[in-house]
């Protein structure tokens, strides 16, 4: 007795089309074996099948029984094939009799001892490879996870609480009583930090606006307690809203992970800030079917590295390729996975091991080779690769006790906000018919398209070259943020001298 039904893999951030196939044999001793490179996790869905059939009122064939899962030299991980093995297995015993056409669907799903379906990781990036394939009507899931494949409207999604009641489904031929309809989550709560309960640090704020505006790097460095923190967190509280497809770019990361921690659609742009005793690989992304980083998981938000000297010099490193790049690759023998890491990448820092260099209250106790050795840690090509460089003094004790009830209104999250909306609207607007949506992300090639200073901007960024010596990546960075500048201020197309001498005051020296 033969029988094949379809199931799914989730692969990186794709998905790759699987059939479960089972073959019954009468004339060998009873047994269930599982081939097609099955992990521990699938090898162990033979208990949980032969379980969950019997405890559910069906009946378990006492023959041999061969379930292959192809293509066979993709390794197959997770436990949601014990749906579709138990859906085959029942279908070859003729305990499935229906006219709806199996092969049109996928199913995937966990099974309980009782029959009990049970929510599965990466179901968005399967029913986003379902719409591409457009071979078949529906898929067949857990209840709880049916919300989440629902995002995508192109085919049906049915999802059922205990598999008794999807074989009764099917057999009276009601699947579709059981169609689920995408209903949005609930909405989020308020953000925690604002800049309006920031006393002074005006720099730090400005350089917010700018690099949340411009989607460009940042870097605080200061002595403890200056409100470099403090300030980073502020930060998800301008970040614009998201549009539809980078929402499902985001939740399909998410989900891929197994992060979505009940939510269908994650409508915030992400915040992440991983301690600096972080593996690398941990940070990167890897695995043995790699799986998401904290560079991927910061994808269309935030990457926040507090502490940054404490992080490994491997893990600060390992940010080269993904700052240019805005993706992250990662090389198996087999394959190469290839995750978006396009984010804001904020930093902070103390100038020097105790962290007082440059303090106007506290003495440096750090000899030279000390504080050398300190900011070595940061080296030169991340440095260029940061666009906005902020060095932050701390705020007075009396400032902050004078300033408790008084908000600075210029530099409220709201405000902010409002600015940070209308520059990106001008950029998505400008950039319309380009592969890039903000000034960071131009590209060297289009440079000179997009980014034309006048003669007194253009002397004055020339000078500040050579007297530096900077690199060509340095000339770059301080052009895009002057364009940013340029549009906050609504100071035309062309950059002007006041918008590139402010840019070229965020290129400290550490």
């Amino acid at each position: 007795m033969y029988s094949k039904v379809y199931s799914a893999i989730a692969y990186g951030l794709s998905a790759q089309l699987v059939s479960i196939e089972v073959d019954i044999i009468s004339s060998q001793l009873p047994g269930f074996s599982i081939v097609g490179l099955p992990d521990k996790s699938v090898q162990e869905s033979k208990d949980r099948v032969i379980s969950a059939i019997k405890n559910s009122g069906f009946d378990f064939p006492r023959k041999k029984i061969v379930i292959n899962l192809a293509p066979a030299d993709k390794l197959k991980v997770g436990a949601f094939y014990d749906l579709p093995i138990a859906i085959s297995i029942l279908k070859a015993t003729n305990q499935i009799d229906t006219l709806i056409d199996l092969d049109k669907l996928i199913f995937l799903g966990e099974l309980s001892l009782d029959g009990t379906l049970r929510a599965t990781d990466g179901v968005l990036p399967i029913s986003l490879h379902l719409r591409e394939l457009g071979d078949f009507d529906g898929i067949v899931l857990p209840y709880d996870s049916a919300n989440e494949a629902a995002i995508v409207k192109t085919h049906n999604v049915y999802g059922f609480k205990h598999i008794k009641d999807l074989i009764e489904a099917i057999n009276s031929n009601e699947l579709n009583n059981y169609k689920h309809i995408y209903r949005e989550d609930e909405e989020e709560q308020n953000y925690q930090y604002l800049f309006e309960h920031i006393v002074g640090q005006e720099e730090m704020k400005r350089a917010c606006l700018i690099g949340v505006a411009g989607n460009h790097n940042m870097l605080f460095v200061g002595s403890p307690g200056a409100g470099k923190t403090m300030v980073a967190k502020c930060i998800p509280s301008i970040l614009p809203e998201m549009s539809e497809d980078e929402m499902i770019e985001v939740t399909k990361i998410y989900s891929s992970a197994g992060l979505l921690e009940n939510k269908s659609l994650i409508k915030k742009r992400p915040f992440r800030s991983p301690h600096h005793t972080s593996s690398v690989v941990s940070i990167i992304g890897g695995g043995r079917i790699p799986r998401p980083g904290e560079l991927t998981l910061a994808h269309r938000g935030v990457l926040f590295f507090d502490e940054l000297t404490e992080f490994p010099v491997s893990a600060i490193e390992a940010l080269r390729q993904p700052l240019e790049d805005r993706c992250v690759t990662i090389s198996r023998v087999n394959a190469t996975f290839k995750f978006p890491a396009n984010f804001i990448f904020v930093g902070a820092m103390n100038p020097c091991k105790c962290g007082w260099y440059g303090d106007a209250e506290r003495q440096c106790t750090c000899s030279s080779v000390e504080i050398e050795r300190h900011r070595k840690k940061i080296s030169g090509p991340i440095m260029d690769r940061i666009d906005l460089q902020v060095w932050v003094r701390r705020v007075p004790t009396q400032t902050i006790a004078s300033s408790q009830n008084n908000i600075n209104t210029k530099y409220t999250s709201a405000n902010m906000l409002d600015t940070v909306r209308r520059v990106r609207k001008m950029q998505l607007e400008r950039y319309n018919k380009e592969n890039f949506t903000t000034n960071s992300e131009i590209p060297s090639s289009k440079v000179d398209k997009y980014c034309k200073m006048n003669d007194d901007a253009k002397s004055i960024l020339l000078n500040f070259m050579n007297k530096n010596n900077l690199s060509m990546r340095s000339y770059f960075k301080i052009l895009k943020v002057a364009l940013t500048i340029n549009m906050i201020e609504n100071r035309g197309e062309v950059i002007n001298k006041e918008s590139v001498l402010e840019a070229i005051k965020y290129r400290i020296t550490i």
